[in-house]
């Protein structure tokens, strides 16, 4: 009897070459065919991988801008210790990132991050020519608004707001606003 049962279990399991089981005709899969991944399940994959990948960019986006808090401004140097034509470059307090400041005449200047928006080479100032140069691709920008006036950048220079209180430069923590070329401002 015992040999029996051990015949029966192994009929049951599918080892007996003599037996199929009848729900194999309308379902012909193997063993060896189940890790497969047809084209719709690899596609449907695919496609909800970039839904939520999409999702979570979204979310965080969001989330960063509703948590944003202002930032105060900090001191740049004294009014009396920046001579008008010259330029100097003050380090970001928060960032450690690099800006370039322009004093134009007694009462204008001008800030702007020092990195060129190309490939973030560093820029300098030039006075004669009132410009902004990018030794890396030949870029130009205008010294007065940072807008590109030759070379490959098309985007405009990141600018910090100036102001002056009781006799000290102060720039703001967060870049301006700078005008965008797409929307027809600065149009050459």
């Amino acid at each position: 009897m015992a040999m029996e049962t051990k015949h029966q279990i192994n009929e049951l399991e599918g080892d007996s070459p003599a037996r199929s089981r009848h729900w194999e005709k309308h379902f012909p899969l193997r063993r060896q065919d189940e890790a497969r991944v047809t084209r719709r399940q690899f596609t449907n994959f695919m496609c909800m991988a970039s839904v939520t990948s999409a999702f979570g960019l979204w979310a965080a986006k969001n989330d960063h801008a509703a948590t944003a808090e202002p930032l105060e401004d900090f001191a740049v140097c004294s009014l009396n210790d920046f001579v008008e034509g010259e330029s100097r470059i003050f380090e970001h307090p928060r960032t450690g990132q690099p800006i370039l400041m322009i004093r134009f005449s007694e009462d204008e200047f001008a800030a702007y991050d020092q990195r060129c928006t190309h490939l973030l080479c560093p820029v300098h100032y030039e006075e004669a020519k009132q410009e902004i140069i990018c030794p890396c691709h030949h870029g130009v920008f205008d010294a007065r608004d940072g807008r590109p006036l030759a070379g490959p950048p098309r985007i405009p220079l990141h600018r910090y707001q100036v102001d002056v209180r009781a006799g000290v430069l102060y720039l703001s923590q967060t870049p301006g606003n700078p005008p965008n070329p797409l929307k027809g401002e600065h149009a050459r």
